[in-house]
């Protein structure tokens, strides 16, 4: 890994990011009254973002939130690790995309204009909602012709995305991947979804920042957020050869269906998973065979 980009609720660089995690600060915070459900006590992590300071206002229309979040990581990964690969070298750099819903924005708008609106929607609505949008925006926006994949395993998604471009890359499919994820699903459609499954936590009483609390007996749920975070990938060959730094090594990768519920995580598939990944790397388990 030779870069890395960041943007999230807590700071829109990944020097602002660790900075935010290693203060302990939270991005959560209860949301805009536009957003919320019935009793109004709905947080979410929310990315302070303006697409003005990044396109004029004729480009970012035609991008959805969770692409114009994945343009900016992407570039800032790119630029970190200082990849400018020529035009040969191009054919053999990729994109490696997560995401869960893609261009949830783009789609509410669109129901909401079919629906209370005119009974029209916007002629880009499909470039601008599909899955890969961001990893097409990211592969034209950087002249990366290798290997274009668009992962979509839920939570998981961005992770998927990374370890599928080690593979890629390990095995010689390509020399160098930009990898990473995307998502701006907080919008009403999709909060008043999840909380039909009654899967949303609601506000601390005491600090809505405080909200997301997974491993806390008086958990009540999830939370929601948006934001996008990518690294750029490369051979250790190609790394050396142009002096990049390296700012860490992958040196494993597994992946493992549940088989179980499809939204209850099982804890069998998570062992899987880590087995194979150990399995795949030269490190070692104390011990596996439990």
């Amino acid at each position: 890994m030779t870069g890395l980009g960041v943007v999230s609720p807590v700071g829109n660089t990944a020097d602002e990011f660790f900075d935010a995690l290693i203060h302990a600060r939270s991005g959560i915070r209860r949301l805009p009254a536009d957003l919320q459900a019935p009793g109004g006590d709905l947080v979410g992590g929310l990315v302070d973002f303006d697409p003005a300071a990044h396109w004029p206002p004729h480009q970012s229309s035609q991008l959805d939130r969770a692409t114009q979040f994945a343009l900016v990581a992407a570039g800032q990964a790119i630029e970190n690790a200082g990849f400018s690969p020529s035009e040969a070298e191009s054919l053999s750099a990729g994109v490696y995309w997560g995401t869960g819903l893609g261009g949830a924005n783009a789609i509410e708008e669109s129901y909401r204009q079919l629906y209370a609106g005119n009974g029209r929607v916007r002629p880009t609505t499909v470039v601008l909602g599909m899955n890969n949008a961001a990893a097409g925006q990211i592969s034209i926006a950087h002249g990366l012709r290798g290997p274009i994949i668009n992962v979509s395993t839920a939570c998981s998604s961005s992770a998927t995305s990374v370890g599928e471009a080690f593979r890629a890359i390990r095995d010689g499919y390509a020399d160098a991947v930009l990898a990473g994820g995307s998502e701006a699903l907080v919008t009403l459609g999709n909060l008043r979804a999840w909380d039909a499954m009654q899967a949303l936590s609601h506000a601390d009483a005491h600090d809505p920042a405080r909200s997301c609390k997974p491993f806390s007996a008086n958990r009540t749920g999830i939370v929601l957020g948006e934001g996008a975070a990518a690294l750029m990938l490369e051979t250790e060959e190609s790394a050396r050869s142009r002096g990049a730094r390296v700012v860490a090594e992958i040196v494993g990768y597994g992946n493992a269906a549940d088989a179980k519920g499809i939204s209850k995580p099982d804890a069998a598939g998570q062992v899987r998973a880590m087995r194979s990944a150990l399995t795949a790397s030269p490190l070692s388990s104390r011990d596996q065979s439990r």
